[in-house]
């Protein structure tokens, strides 16, 4: 994928990938967050290859969910992970929660602040 939107799962669910995920700064990633439980309450990329980022992240709510401080969520799984999103949105959950991403060699996560 380089531009266009990218949805895992049948709302929530898990992508999986067979080489690598290319998302340039058109494209646009959206994940839902309805739980704790990859593919089944909320959706998770995985990549077998390398994950190139760039353009937005959209985040959204669903199924009434309220994340909690503390929290975590692993939202890509790759072989490699390079690049950050340039825009995120939904970066505040419905009841205020403030959720900031972390960049790792291998994965992006989602974290619930305080």
């Amino acid at each position: 994928m380089n531009g266009g939107e990218v949805r895992p799962g049948t709302s929530p669910g898990l992508l999986s990938i067979e080489g690598t995920f290319v998302q340039d700064a058109a494209g646009r990633l959206a994940i839902e967050l309805g739980g704790l439980a990859p593919g089944a309450q909320r959706d998770q990329l995985r990549v077998s290859g390398a994950v190139s980022l760039n353009g937005s992240l959209a985040l959204s709510y669903v199924n009434g969910f309220l994340p909690n401080p503390g929290q975590e969520f692993l939202l890509i799984e790759g072989g490699s992970v390079n690049g950050t999103f340039s825009t995120v949105t939904g970066g505040t959950a419905p009841n205020g929660r403030v959720v900031t991403l972390s960049y790792e060699p291998t994965t992006v996560r989602a974290a619930v602040n305080p």
